[in-house]
C-alpha cells in the first residue's frame, strides 16, 4: 500500500503536527510506503497576492491567502503522484482544505478531523463572513467527498453528523495516541530547584492558560511554580495577568518547544495542566499533550470537558475540574503536593490507561484498518 499523508495549514508546532508525524513513522514501521506534503510557510509574496486580488478587502484577503496556500500544497501533491506514476492508493488529509480539492484526484480520500476549522477561525477573531462562508463550503465539500472521516473524538463526531448532515456511518472515532517508548516514566529531574506544573498549551483561548495561573494565585504559601510551555495571540494578555497577580516570579513563559525538548520538560515537571475551556464552539478533543503526559507517569489536570472527558477517569487516571474553575484546580494542584505517593499512583494508572489504549501500535492498526475498508468501498 502506497499512502500520500498531507495537510493544507501547515506543520507548525502543536498536536497535529505531533499527530501527523507519528502517523507517518508508525505507517513506514509497517512497511507502509508513506509520502508527507504539507505547503510553504506563508510568504511575503503570497500576503501581497492575496490583498491584491482581494481588491483591500481583509475578509476576501483571508480566502484568497487560503487559497495560495491549498494551491500551493496541491501543486506538490501533483508532483509527489506524478512522480510515483500515478501508484498511490490513499490520500489521507488532516484539514478539509485539502481532502475538498484532493477529491479531483480520483485517488481515495481518508479525513481526520482535529476540530472544526470555521469554528476555529471564529475564537481566533478571523470569522468574517466571507471567510467563515468559505471556509464552511470546504467543510461541507470534504466531509461528503471523502470515503471515510476519522474523528478524534465523539464530540467531533456530532459536529460533522449533526451540523453537516453526513452518515453517522461514514465517520469513524479513532482518539489520539502516543509515542510510549519516548514519553515514559523517568527518574525525578534533581536539577530542578521547585516543583513544577506544566502547561503544554498554545495560548489560545480555548486553551484555558488563564485559568492555570489564577489557579495558581491560591498556592501563594507554597514552593512550586507554574511553566507555560507554548505561544500565541494570548501571550501578552496573559503576561499581564500573570503581573496583576504578583505571579512574574512564579510563572515562566517558555515558548515554542521543540518536541525533544517537550520529553525533558514533562519527565521533570510534578504534573500537567491541560485548563482547556469552550470557545467559540470550540471544545478540546482528545489531547495529544494530555496524552503524553499521562503516557509519561504524570498525574494530568484537565478540564472535565470533550475527549479530555473521555480519556480520564477521575482520580482514577487523571483529575477533572469544571472548565474555568481555577479555584477546584488550585485545591487539586494543592493537593497532590501534599500527597505525593497519591499523585504517584495517579500517574502509574494513566501511564497503564494509555499503554493499553493510546500506544501507536494499538491506534495504527485501526488507521490501516481505515484504510483497507476505505480502499475496498
Amino acid at each position: 500500500m502506497k499512502v500520500l499523508v498531507g495537510t493544507a495549514l501547515g506543520m507548525g508546532a502543536g498536536g497535529v503536527k505531533s499527530h501527523i508525524e507519528s502517523l507517518r513513522h508508525s505507517l513506514l514501521m509497517k512497511n507502509i510506503y508513506t509520502e508527507l506534503v504539507y505547503p510553504d510557510s506563508i510568504t511575503r509574496w503570497w500576503k501581497i497576492m492575496a490583498v491584491t486580488r482581494a481588491l483591500g478587502s481583509i475578509d476576501r484577503a483571508r480566502v484568497e491567502l487560503t487559497k495560495i496556500r491549498v494551491n500551493n500544497v496541491w501543486k506538490k501533491c501533483k508532483k509527489i503522484i506524478s512522480r510515483t506514476k500515478n501508484t498511490l492508493d490513499l490520500i489521507h488529509t488532516h484539514d478539509v482544505l485539502l481532502a475538498s480539492r484532493a477529491s479531483g484526484f480520483s485517488i481515495p480520500v481518508v479525513l481526520t478531523v482535529h476540530g472544526p476549522l470555521s469554528r476555529e477561525a471564529v475564537m481566533l477573531g478571523k470569522g468574517t463572513p466571507t471567510y467563515l462562508t468559505y471556509l464552511k463550503q470546504m467543510e461541507q465539500k470534504a466531509y461528503e467527498c471523502a470515503k471515510i472521516i476519522i474523528a478524534v473524538d465523539t464530540g467531533q463526531k456530532e459536529i460533522i453528523v449533526t451540523d453537516y448532515n453526513i452518515s453517522p456511518e461514514k465517520v469513524r472515532v479513532i482518539y489520539n495516541a502516543v509515542d510510549t517508548d519516548l514519553f515514559a516514566p523517568q527518574l525525578q529531574n534533581k536539577d530542578v530547584e521547585r516543583p513544577y506544573f506544566l502547561v503544554p498549551r498554545r495560548l489560545v483561548p480555548k486553551n484555558g492558560v488563564h485559568v492555570a495561573i489564577k489557579a495558581f494565585q491560591l498556592l501563594a504559601d507554597l514552593e512550586a511554580e507554574l511553566w507555560i510551555a507554548g505561544e500565541g495571540p494570548e501571550q501578552t494578555h496573559l503576561e499581564k495577568l500573570a503581573k496583576q497577580l504578583n505571579l512574574t516570579a512564579r510563572v515562566r513563559f517558555l515558548g515554542s518547544i521543540e518536541r525533544k525538548d517537550m520529553i525533558h520538560l514533562i519527565s521533570a515537571a510534578f504534573g500537567i495542566i491541560i485548563p482547556s475551556v469552550p470557545t467559540s464552539g470550540v471544545i478540546e478533543a482528545t489531547s495529544i499533550a494530555a496524552l503524553e503526559g499521562m503516557s509519561a507517569g504524570k498525574p494530568v489536570f484537565a478540564s472535565n470537558i470533550g475527549g479530555l472527558a473521555e480519556i480520564i477517569n477521575d482520580e482514577e487516571t487523571g483529575l477533572l475540574f469544571e472548565p474555568g474553575d481555577h479555584k477546584t484546580l488550585g485545591i487539586l494542584l494543592r493537593r497532590a503536593l501534599a500527597n505525593i505517593e497519591w499523585s504517584r499512583n495517579i500517574g502509574e494508572k494513566a501511564r497503564e490507561y494509555v499503554v493499553k489504549n493510546h500506544s501507536l501500535e494499538v491506534w495504527v492498526k485501526e488507521i490501516i484498518q481505515v484504510y483497507h475498508d476505505a480502499l475496498r468501498n
